[in-house]
């Protein structure tokens, strides 16, 4: 019975805003806040349909692309490739904008002398959005298929060793006999990259189609609307949204069943040979240098144009370089400094409730691994949008008005559910031979959980501290919704800017934008060695 408390505190604790938030926008969609309410676009269906077609071609071409580079490296692709994944998107974004322009780095390699009339950048269709969230989304699938490949049935070495010996090749092996194992294992980060590309708001608005846009865009620009009935139909735009990704994730699941049943049949039938089968590891090999270059070239992109000077069409490189654009962008100093506020608040507050949550249901036999990972991804399956605007609303009454706290507030919403995936694994993962062995010489539970727990967990917390930082960073919807406008950071500024004339300033932005998640994984990995300098055994 203590199950059933612990579950219901974890469940007020990670999933409560956005449930609240979510009921709080029902409530403005359905007009009972406000009766007034205005025209919407004709393109509202073009606008949703957009979404669809670059929510699941990003997922599946990530998804993908992902499977075909762990045939070919296996878990050491999640290494050459996890750099890209602590980049924000909009600051991803913005670097692959300066790429793909039609006065990009791309354009000038290939020798014209004047941008060519092709929409390169915010095509109608999307492609440049759906090229960004795959850059961004494979690493990330990367690292956790990475972390899956030991909770397998049998080691990878085996699995590859088995087939070969039964005559296949190793990418029949990897198709027909790995990814259906693996799949299971990541199957809700999945589901969870697929609700985010499909309501993605910063990296489409840098990247994606203008006239319509995605569906996530419209809302957001319906609810900018200075005459404030537009809430409402920008809530029921909002709610669309969520029965849009509840739609795709169930269309995903049984796709995916599908597929699994044809892959066992194929198994059965001996029919396990093809062109993909033959050709997925030298495309593994391929797609990853590609990814790699693409990385190193938006990276390049974003400093050169961070300090040029002078930087003309069709010129290769700048003619002169000059530091005038960091001095231009006089709200880089504040921006940061209201960055690295949220992040550092967000990351330790995350960090300590988590910490609390986790041991109290240790203490009371609280719920499971996936009943935790089940309530920990609502929120972020969620569209942020979906809960936003109750949440707003809410937030008002409740006499919370638009600014720092507000923001943080908002942040930890999404921040808090992040937390909890990325630490229950290590806390659970924790030998509890060395808890039993501490309490057998007479150490309080709480003694043990300050001695013994905590400091064993140094570097997952550190990391995890990390990744929190680098969610906070990357927030740009609950910051502009939750602020008003009224707190600007790196990111809001930099997604304002990318539409600009200048992409000196912008260029700053993004690079410092990208650059604190960086530091803040660099200081992760490093600070263990540092603290357990004298006690090598913690490192292992």
């Amino acid at each position: 019975m203590a199950a059933r408390p612990a579950s219901l505190l974890i469940l007020l604790v990670l999933a409560a805003p956005a449930l609240v938030g979510l009921a709080g926008t029902m409530v403005l969609a359905s007009g009972q806040l406000f009766d007034a309410t205005v025209a919407l676009p004709a393109f509202v269906l073009w606008a949703t349909l957009l979404s669809v077609w670059t929510g699941f071609a990003a997922t599946l071409l990530a998804l993908a692309i992902s499977f075909a580079i762990l045939a070919a490296f296996g878990g050491r692709a999640a290494r050459l490739l996890s750099p890209v994944a602590a980049v924000p998107h909009a600051a991803l974004g913005l670097a692959l904008a300066f790429l793909i322009s039609p006065s990009g780095w791309i354009i000038r390699a290939l020798g014209f002398d004047t941008p060519p009339d092709v929409a390169l950048l915010h095509d109608p269709y999307g492609f440049g959005l759906i090229l960004g969230l795959v850059i961004k989304e494979v690493p990330f699938l990367l690292i956790i298929a990475a972390a899956a490949l030991p909770r397998l049935p049998m080691p990878l070495a085996d699995a590859v060793k088995t087939g070969r010996m039964l005559g296949r090749s190793d990418g029949t092996t990897w198709i027909f006999g790995i990814l259906p194992m693996l799949f299971p294992l990541i199957r809700l980060p999945v589901l969870i990259v697929l609700a985010y590309s499909l309501t993605v708001v910063d990296m489409a608005l840098i990247l994606g189609p203008s006239n319509p846009p995605t569906l996530a865009v419209l809302t957001l620009r319906v609810a900018q609307s200075p005459d404030i009935a537009a809430l409402a139909p920008a809530a029921r735009l909002a709610l669309v949204q969520g029965l849009l990704v509840i739609g795709a994730i169930g269309f995903l699941l049984a796709a995916a069943r599908l597929i699994r049943t044809i892959l066992n049949r194929a198994v059965l039938a001996g029919r396990m040979t093809g062109l993909v089968s033959r050709s997925i590891i030298p495309m593994g090999r391929l797609l990853i240098m590609v990814l790699l270059g693409l990385g190193v070239l938006s990276a390049a992109a974003l400093i050169l144009w961070s300090f040029a000077a002078r930087w003309s069409f069709p010129d290769l490189l700048p003619t002169a370089f000059s530091a005038r654009a960091w001095r231009a962008g006089s709200d880089i100093g504040p921006a940061l400094i209201t960055t690295l506020s949220l992040g550092v608040v967000s990351a330790l507050v995350s960090i300590v409730l988590v910490s609390a949550l986790l041991e109290w249901r240790d203490r009371t036999r609280g719920p499971s691994g996936e009943t935790l990972a089940a309530i920990s991804a609502l929120p972020l399956i969620l569209p942020q949008a979906a809960f936003l605007f109750g949440l707003q609303v809410l937030m008002l009454r409740a006499g919370l008005r638009p600014g720092f706290g507000a923001v943080l507030f908002t942040h930890l919403a999404i921040v808090l559910p992040y937390t909890m995936l990325c630490f229950a694994g290590p806390w659970s993962a924790l030998d509890p031979r060395l808890l039993k062995q501490a309490a057998s010489l007479g150490a309080s539970p709480s003694r043990v959980f300050y001695k013994v727990k905590l400091p064993l967990l140094t570097t997952p917390i550190l990391s995890v501290l990390a990744i929190a930082f680098s969610v906070s960073v990357a927030q740009y919807l609950t910051t502009l919704m939750a602020g008003a406008g009224r707190v600007s950071t790196l990111t809001t500024e930099a997604v304002a800017l990318s539409s600009g004339s200048d992409r000196r300033i912008a260029a700053a932005f993004g690079l410092m934008q990208a650059a604190l998640p960086l530091a803040g994984f660099a200081l992760a990995l490093s600070a263990p060695r540092l603290i357990w300098r004298h006690r090598k055994g913690m490192l292992a």
